[in-house]
């Protein structure tokens, strides 16, 4: 899953990158109508690809290793500099240098960024990265993971609901469809590199518990998922419902 995810991370920032070169919407968004991913987050993804790859696929090579910390820290500071744009201080140019005269988004009436949650995980991505303790005696960089996981998560949720709201802060760029789910197959990537961390060992293991971890944490997670759809439905019902009884009721 590691290997899986530094592929895909690569892959989707390459991918993306030929499609603002060439001009292909389907590879910008992922779909008609969705927000663009920025050119610097296709650019961040395949840094971070590249650096998680060569940390666990090249683990016998310790140049390769301080290497991929150094991709990791590029990720990690680049991504902060969008990060501290947030409190005003100053305007970031990293998200504007690549592609700058094609960044507006005549689709959704905006200018194309960096998600503020994007910069976020990146940052978070790359510290994960960073500090990923292959003996796993250390669990913080599956700690970061989680945050990660769940930022993507909660976004993508955002994008099945049909509520951007959940997908970015505020009144800034939401976080795109497909970065949401390359975030999440990243946080499962950190979260499985150390399969015997203590944290991760009851999901690799063969025996019983092993098996019903790894049945049943999906489903509860799917579960969830659809049953907040179906309270959300539930009540966007009631609310309909009732502002069409008081407008009746008012005429």
């Amino acid at each position: 899953m590691p290997l899986v995810a530094s592929g895909v991370a690569i892959c989707l920032g390459t991918l993306v990158l030929i499609g603002w070169a060439f001009g292909l919407e389907r590879l910008k968004r992922g779909a008609p109508g969705f927000v663009a991913m920025n050119p610097a987050t296709a650019v961040l993804f395949l840094l971070t690809g590249i650096s998680f790859g060569m940390t666990v696929g090249l683990t016998d090579s310790k140049f390769a290793r301080g290497q991929a910390k150094v991709l990791a820290g590029v990720v990690a500071i680049l991504a902060g500099v969008e990060v501290v744009e947030l409190t005003g201080l100053w305007r970031s140019p990293i998200d504007e240098i690549l592609f700058a005269d094609r960044l507006w988004d005549p689709q959704n009436g905006i200018q194309n960024a960096m998600a503020p949650n994007t910069a976020l995980n990146f940052v978070l991505a790359g510290l994960a990265i960073m500090k990923l303790d292959l003996s796993g005696r250390s669990l913080f960089s599956q700690a970061l993971a989680i945050v990660i996981g769940f930022v993507g998560l909660v976004s993508l949720t955002g994008y099945i609901y049909g509520d951007r709201s959940l997908a970015g802060l505020a009144a800034f760029i939401p976080m795109t469809v497909h970065t949401s789910g390359a975030f999440i197959l990243l946080a499962g990537g950190l979260l499985f590199a150390v399969p015997h961390a203590s944290l991760i060992e009851p999901f690799a293991t063969d025996d019983p518990r092993g098996v019903l971890a790894r049945r049943l944490f999906p489903l509860a997670v799917f579960a969830d998922a659809v049953l907040g759809w179906v309270c959300a439905w539930v009540f966007a019902i009631i609310c309909s419902r009732t502002f069409f009884r008081h407008r009746a009721l008012r005429h």
